[in-house]
């Protein structure tokens, strides 16, 4: 790609920003941000998301630039669906203590695990986090595993687990105090059912923001200034690294304290309506 000096750069994030409250972008929406992107709008998303579940959202949309998913884990092309980059790996041995710390505490969640190989551990019939994560992320379409030992002998870039707030909580607060593992680590309810719970963990170098600057740098973003949008605190790592940064109105107050400006809710398409007033006006 050529250098794109001098131009802008507009990233949005998806769930609670761009898409509605349903986590979708209505068709008409579609065409407006298409309209945009024929006229040479420099945007992409950066996403919780996977590629399995964020491409049936952005069905129809006509990027031209790779996407940021799994809170910056990857830098995929949407076309070709291949990683153009990558976040730092969890090193072998973490991953083993964390989970010698699981068979211990007899913890056996849902878990997703990404990298060269994604897996997915299914832990019983009917666990609940089965569902909520094919509800979320797509279909399983990995590596399926029995046990948690079929997960210890390699490295990851990134790793779910879905379970009861109440298992996974203690978990969430013993990571955290063990700094000496270098994870990040975030926990946040599911959005559909209250009585689940999803756990990142993540190298620590590994956000939203971190994988914009890598995306800049591979495309040769050279003193683009760069425009962003988010609504959660996943989205607090790429608002430092913007040169603007903008909170829809249902966003958390994390969010709204350190944003440039406050638009539209997402519900009430305050991204679109942006992007039109600053592209087209």
């Amino acid at each position: 790609m050529n250098n794109v000096s001098g131009s802008r750069l507009y990233v949005s994030d998806l769930d609670g920003t761009l898409l509605d409250s349903q986590g979708k972008l209505p068709e008409s929406s579609v065409t407006r941000l298409n309209a945009l992107l024929d006229q040479g709008l420099m945007f992409t998303v950066a996403t919780a998301r996977t590629l399995a579940s964020a491409l049936p959202v952005l069905k129809g949309i006509r990027f031209k630039l790779p996407l940021i998913l799994f809170d910056g884990v990857f830098l995929t092309d949407i076309e070709t669906r291949k990683n153009l980059a990558y976040s730092d790996f969890i090193s072998k041995e973490i991953i083993q203590e964390f989970f010698q710390y699981l068979f211990e505490n007899q913890v056996e969640p849902f878990a997703a695990t990404y990298g060269p190989t994604p897996k997915l551990l299914i832990p019983s019939p009917g666990h609940p986090g089965m569902k909520a994560f094919k509800d979320h992320m797509g279909e399983f379409s990995w590596d399926l595993q029995d046990s948690l030992q079929a997960l210890d002998d390699e490295t990851h870039c990134g790793m779910v687990l879905i379970d009861k707030m109440e298992t996974l909580y203690p978990i969430m607060k013993i990571l955290r105090l063990k700094n000496h593992l270098e994870l990040k680590v975030s926990f946040s309810p599911d959005a559909w059912n209250p009585d689940l719970a999803w756990m990142f963990l993540f190298p620590k170098s590994t956000s939203k923001g971190s994988m914009l600057k890598k995306m800049s740098s591979k495309l040769q973003f050279s003193g683009a200034q760069i425009t962003v949008f988010g609504d959660n605190v996943n989205d607090l790592e790429m608002f430092e690294v913007a040169d603007q940064a903008f909170a829809v109105s249902n966003a958390r107050p994390e969010l709204k304290n350190c944003a440039d400006g406050i638009i539209a809710s997402n519900d009430e398409g305050g991204v679109l309506d942006y992007l039109e007033s600053e592209f087209t006006g």
